[in-house]
């Protein structure tokens, strides 16, 4: 009868407790960040997938300064190159736009041209960045394995 309630206990026990993990396989490298016009900031890295499976897609970006995060309208989410790499594949450069100022917004290259854009408005972001820029992108395998990546971008 004692083993009974263990068991019972234990498989009580576990029940809420086994999602999925969250995969830190896909890195961010050489992130700089530098202005490009009055109030606009250009972020570049590359990423590499350390996974057993393929990148399916990124379903957000967020971007911080200073520690402080810009708040995104909206999700920002791409479904191509150079994101949808393979296992131990590598992207070229990736840009993000950062735009301070009366109309906010950030903006994620979403295809190799560059003329495919993922953008959404910012929400009450201060007017101008700090010393760094620190990118969070979350993501989904191709097993449905979320995942996340981040890096820190200082500013050139």
């Amino acid at each position: 009868m004692r083993f009974m309630i263990l068991l019972a206990a234990a498989l009580v026990a576990g029940c809420g407790s086994g999602g999925v993990s969250t995969s830190t396989d896909v890195k961010l490298q050489n992130a700089t960040a530098h202005a490009t016009t009055a109030g606009t900031w250009e972020l570049t890295f590359s990423a590499s997938n350390g996974a057993m499976h393929a990148i399916d897609r990124i379903e957000d970006v967020r971007v911080s300064t200073g520690g402080a995060p810009l708040q995104n309208a909206n999700a920002v989410a791409c479904q191509t190159t150079p994101w949808t790499l393979p296992p131990g594949g590598s992207s070229g450069v990736i840009t993000i736009d950062v735009t301070f100022g009366s109309q906010p917004a950030i903006g994620v290259e979403c295809d190799d041209s560059g003329l495919r854009r993922s953008t959404t408005a910012l929400v009450s972001p201060p007017s101008a960045p700090a010393d760094t820029f620190e990118l969070r992108v979350q993501g989904l395998f191709t097993d449905a394995q979320p995942f996340v990546a981040t890096a820190t971008a200082p500013i050139f």
